[in-house]
Protein backbone atom coordinates (compact mmCIF):
# COMPACT_ATOMS: atom_id res chain seq x y z
CA UNK A 1 0.00 0.00 0.00
CA UNK A 2 1.50 3.35 -0.96
CA UNK A 3 1.69 6.09 1.65
CA UNK A 4 0.18 9.37 0.49
CA UNK A 5 1.66 12.81 1.15
CA UNK A 6 -0.96 13.34 3.89
CA UNK A 7 0.14 10.18 5.76
CA UNK A 8 -2.67 7.90 4.68
CA UNK A 9 -2.62 4.54 2.90
CA UNK A 10 -4.19 3.57 -0.43
CA UNK A 11 -5.50 0.02 -0.36
CA UNK A 12 -6.46 -1.86 -3.52
CA UNK A 13 -9.43 -4.21 -3.08
CA UNK A 14 -10.21 -7.15 -5.37
CA UNK A 15 -13.83 -8.19 -5.92
CA UNK A 16 -13.77 -11.97 -5.54
CA UNK A 17 -14.91 -12.39 -1.90
CA UNK A 18 -17.01 -9.25 -1.31
CA UNK A 19 -20.62 -8.44 -2.23
CA UNK A 20 -19.86 -4.91 -3.52
CA UNK A 21 -17.45 -3.55 -6.08
CA UNK A 22 -13.71 -3.75 -5.59
CA UNK A 23 -11.67 -0.57 -5.83
CA UNK A 24 -9.38 1.73 -3.87
CA UNK A 25 -9.82 2.74 -0.23
CA UNK A 26 -7.97 5.62 1.45
CA UNK A 27 -7.29 4.82 5.11
CA UNK A 28 -5.90 7.06 7.84
CA UNK A 29 -4.06 4.77 10.26
CA UNK A 30 -5.87 4.99 13.58
CA UNK A 31 -8.53 7.20 12.00
CA UNK A 32 -10.61 5.00 9.71
CA UNK A 33 -11.71 5.21 6.09
CA UNK A 34 -11.41 8.59 4.34
CA UNK A 35 -13.01 7.60 1.00
CA UNK A 36 -13.74 4.71 -1.36
CA UNK A 37 -13.32 4.58 -5.14
CA UNK A 38 -15.24 1.65 -6.67
CA UNK A 39 -14.00 0.00 -9.87
CA UNK A 40 -16.19 -1.94 -12.28
CA UNK A 41 -16.68 -5.71 -12.26
CA UNK A 42 -15.20 -7.92 -14.98
CA UNK A 43 -14.45 -11.63 -15.15
CA UNK A 44 -10.75 -11.91 -15.96
CA UNK A 45 -9.10 -15.30 -15.45
CA UNK A 46 -9.84 -16.10 -11.78
CA UNK A 47 -10.58 -12.48 -10.80
CA UNK A 48 -13.98 -10.83 -10.70
CA UNK A 49 -13.13 -7.11 -10.74
CA UNK A 50 -11.61 -4.42 -8.57
CA UNK A 51 -7.83 -4.13 -8.24
CA UNK A 52 -5.32 -6.94 -8.00
CA UNK A 53 -2.34 -4.58 -8.29
CA UNK A 54 -1.68 -1.59 -6.07
CA UNK A 55 -2.57 2.09 -6.58
CA UNK A 56 0.35 4.46 -7.28
CA UNK A 57 1.11 7.99 -6.07
CA UNK A 58 3.37 10.66 -7.56
CA UNK A 59 4.25 12.96 -4.63
CA UNK A 60 7.88 11.90 -4.34
CA UNK A 61 8.61 12.72 -7.99
CA UNK A 62 6.03 15.43 -8.86
CA UNK A 63 7.60 18.51 -10.40
CA UNK A 64 5.39 19.47 -13.32
CA UNK A 65 1.96 18.41 -11.94
CA UNK A 66 0.19 18.32 -8.58
CA UNK A 67 1.82 16.09 -5.93
CA UNK A 68 -1.68 14.99 -4.82
CA UNK A 69 -2.27 12.66 -7.77
CA UNK A 70 -2.74 8.92 -7.70
CA UNK A 71 -3.70 6.30 -10.24
CA UNK A 72 -4.92 2.72 -10.28
CA UNK A 73 -5.72 0.17 -12.95
CA UNK A 74 -8.63 -2.20 -12.49
CA UNK A 75 -8.90 -5.81 -13.53
CA UNK A 76 -11.17 -4.43 -16.28
CA UNK A 77 -8.17 -2.60 -17.81
CA UNK A 78 -9.38 0.89 -16.96
CA UNK A 79 -6.66 3.29 -15.83
CA UNK A 80 -8.06 5.88 -13.41
CA UNK A 81 -6.29 9.16 -12.58
CA UNK A 82 -7.57 10.85 -9.42
CA UNK A 83 -6.73 13.48 -6.82
CA UNK A 84 -6.47 11.58 -3.54
CA UNK A 85 -6.94 14.76 -1.45
CA UNK A 86 -10.09 16.09 -3.14
CA UNK A 87 -13.56 14.58 -2.98
CA UNK A 88 -16.38 14.61 -5.51
CA UNK A 89 -18.74 17.18 -3.99
CA UNK A 90 -21.84 15.67 -2.36
CA UNK A 91 -21.25 12.18 -3.74
CA UNK A 92 -21.18 9.00 -1.63
CA UNK A 93 -20.72 5.44 -2.84
CA UNK A 94 -21.36 2.03 -1.25
CA UNK A 95 -18.28 0.45 0.31
CA UNK A 96 -16.91 -2.96 -0.70
CA UNK A 97 -19.21 -4.80 1.72
CA UNK A 98 -22.20 -2.59 0.77
CA UNK A 99 -22.88 -1.87 4.44
CA UNK A 100 -21.66 1.75 4.54
CA UNK A 101 -21.59 4.80 2.29
CA UNK A 102 -18.30 6.64 1.78
CA UNK A 103 -17.18 9.84 0.07
CA UNK A 104 -15.32 9.22 -3.19
CA UNK A 105 -12.25 11.01 -4.61
CA UNK A 106 -12.21 13.43 -7.51
CA UNK A 107 -11.64 11.44 -10.72
CA UNK A 108 -9.64 13.51 -13.18
CA UNK A 109 -9.57 11.17 -16.18
CA UNK A 110 -9.75 7.53 -17.27
CA UNK A 111 -8.28 5.52 -20.14
CA UNK A 112 -9.20 2.06 -21.34
CA UNK A 113 -6.20 -0.21 -21.86
CA UNK A 114 -6.21 -2.71 -24.77
CA UNK A 115 -6.63 -5.63 -22.31
CA UNK A 116 -7.33 -6.43 -18.68
CA UNK A 117 -4.63 -5.88 -16.09
CA UNK A 118 -3.46 -7.09 -12.70
CA UNK A 119 -0.36 -4.90 -12.87
CA UNK A 120 0.56 -2.02 -10.58
CA UNK A 121 1.16 1.20 -12.54
CA UNK A 122 4.33 3.21 -12.07
CA UNK A 123 3.71 6.97 -11.60
CA UNK A 124 6.75 9.24 -12.02
CA UNK A 125 6.15 13.01 -12.08
CA UNK A 126 3.69 13.39 -14.98
CA UNK A 127 4.23 9.96 -16.59
CA UNK A 128 2.32 6.74 -15.94
CA UNK A 129 3.61 3.40 -17.17
CA UNK A 130 1.17 0.50 -16.97
CA UNK A 131 1.35 -3.11 -18.10
CA UNK A 132 -1.55 -5.25 -19.27
CA UNK A 133 -2.16 -8.63 -20.87
CA UNK A 134 -1.26 -7.42 -24.39
CA UNK A 135 1.66 -5.10 -23.68
CA UNK A 136 2.50 -1.84 -21.96
CA UNK A 137 1.30 1.77 -22.24
CA UNK A 138 2.92 5.12 -21.47
CA UNK A 139 0.72 8.10 -20.57
CA UNK A 140 1.46 11.68 -19.70
CA UNK A 141 -0.65 13.76 -17.32
CA UNK A 142 -1.25 17.08 -19.06
CA UNK A 143 -1.27 20.47 -17.28
CA UNK A 144 -5.09 20.16 -17.43
CA UNK A 145 -4.73 16.89 -15.44
CA UNK A 146 -5.90 14.67 -18.30
CA UNK A 147 -4.31 11.45 -19.58
CA UNK A 148 -2.49 11.78 -22.89
CA UNK A 149 -1.36 8.51 -24.51
CA UNK A 150 2.30 8.74 -25.56
CA UNK A 151 3.33 5.24 -26.58
CA UNK A 152 2.46 1.54 -26.69
CA UNK A 153 4.49 -1.63 -26.64
CA UNK A 154 2.33 -4.46 -27.95
CA UNK A 155 2.91 -8.16 -27.57
CA UNK A 156 3.99 -9.73 -24.30
CA UNK A 157 1.90 -9.98 -21.13
CA UNK A 158 3.06 -7.66 -18.32
CA UNK A 159 1.70 -8.50 -14.87
CA UNK A 160 4.71 -7.15 -12.96
CA UNK A 161 5.27 -3.56 -11.93
CA UNK A 162 7.73 -1.78 -14.21
CA UNK A 163 10.73 0.15 -12.86
CA UNK A 164 12.71 3.07 -14.30
CA UNK A 165 16.48 3.10 -14.15
CA UNK A 166 18.74 5.57 -15.93
CA UNK A 167 15.81 6.84 -17.97
CA UNK A 168 14.75 3.43 -19.29
CA UNK A 169 11.69 1.34 -18.41
CA UNK A 170 12.37 -2.25 -17.32
CA UNK A 171 9.62 -4.83 -16.90
CA UNK A 172 9.44 -8.59 -16.55
CA UNK A 173 6.98 -10.39 -18.77
CA UNK A 174 5.13 -13.67 -18.40
CA UNK A 175 7.07 -14.89 -21.46
CA UNK A 176 10.14 -15.12 -19.18
CA UNK A 177 12.03 -12.13 -20.58
CA UNK A 178 13.05 -8.84 -18.98
CA UNK A 179 12.29 -5.98 -21.36
CA UNK A 180 14.10 -2.64 -21.56
CA UNK A 181 11.96 -0.02 -23.27
CA UNK A 182 12.46 3.53 -24.41
CA UNK A 183 14.53 5.60 -26.76
CA UNK A 184 13.57 8.78 -24.94
CA UNK A 185 14.44 8.94 -21.28
CA UNK A 186 11.72 9.06 -18.61
CA UNK A 187 13.40 10.93 -15.78
CA UNK A 188 13.18 9.39 -12.31
CA UNK A 189 14.19 11.83 -9.59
Amino acid sequence: MPVTNDRCLLLGIEKEFIPGLGGVMKIKPGGGVIWYLPVGDMEFYEWHGGLVGTPAVNHRTAQSVSPDLACAVGVDGKLILFNHRKLQPGKKVPGPRQDQMFPTPLILDTAQLPAGSISTPLFIDDKIIVGHDKGMELYQVTPELKLHHLSSFAGPMFDSTPVVWDGRVYAGSKDGFLYCLGEQKVAAR
